[in-house]
């Protein structure tokens, strides 16, 4: 049976949803499922809030302002009580223990991290912090247009050229290779989101970003691409081929893939 989505207000998870397991995206969006907490999504919550105090406490007075030596101090007393849930079984290391350790590593070297490195010795101005928006999505061959709700982990203006940087915290893992180069898949998936995410950043400050940075702090890499506007209508074009897929979609099966399904 077709569903109704005329109304619907997409992001890009809920688009990813679909494209990784469409049976998923029904029983979430359709069904209202609930959805329940994973050690994973606990995890990613707790350092992204970590980052986030972090960078209020730079850019405005009436946010108490936490050193990089205090955001580790405050992992070990509020870990336990974010991540409540148990992680996997993993036959190769235990989740628990692992995820553990790289957070406790990724803030004992904080400093070392470029994002924050650069917005302690000022080469960055913070213009944002988990910056919320609406943009449209237009589809040319109909004229119909829907509403896009995202965020931006952090907005960065480089002093030295007056550009702006986007910068993604991405808790999710991106497997990299002994050369250290990302995995395809993983890390076109993180570029996309925030090539979407570009097209507000321009309408706000009225220019595109020069570059995406997403801040892989589970392995502590950041990755850069320089953007390029083609970038932006790519992802846009991904967006309205799924929104045509579920308009579509009549069965909505699960993938073979156990891990999203």
């Amino acid at each position: 049976m077709k569903v109704n989505i005329d109304k619907t207000t997409w992001s890009f998870s809920k688009l990813n949803t679909y494209r990784n397991c469409p049976y998923s995206w029904y029983d979430i969006y359709i069904n209202k499922a609930e959805r329940l907490q994973n050690a994973f999504s606990q995890y990613g919550i707790l350092v992204h809030e970590l980052l986030e105090k972090y960078a209020l406490g730079k850019i405005d007075d009436k946010n108490e302002y936490f050193s990089t030596w205090e955001l580790g101090l405050m992992l070990d007393d509020l870990y336990d009580e974010y991540v409540t849930e148990k992680f996997p079984y993993n036959k190769y290391k235990d989740l628990s223990v692992s995820y553990r350790e790289q957070a406790n590593s990724f803030f004992e070297n904080i400093e070392e991290n470029e994002v924050v490195a650069g917005i302690e010795s000022e080469k960055y101005e913070i213009l944002g912090v988990e910056h919320s928006f609406t943009f449209p999505i237009k589809d040319n061959n109909s004229d119909r247009i829907w509403d896009c709700r995202g965020f931006i982990d952090l907005v960065l203006r480089d002093k030295k050229d007056n550009k702006i940087i986007i910068v993604d915290h991405k808790s999710k893992s991106i497997k990299t290779n002994k050369k250290g180069e990302p995995n395809k898949k993983d890390i076109e998936d993180a570029y996309r989101q925030m090539s979407m995410y570009a097209i507000p950043i321009k309408e706000l400050y009225g220019e595109y970003p020069k570059e995406i940075w997403i801040n892989a702090f589970k392995i502590q890499t950041v990755f850069k691409r320089e953007f390029l506007e083609e970038y932006a209508e790519e992802a846009l074009s991904w967006a309205l081929e799924i929104i045509h897929e579920i308009e579509n979609d009549k069965e909505f099966f699960k993938t073979p893939d156990s891990f999203f399904c």
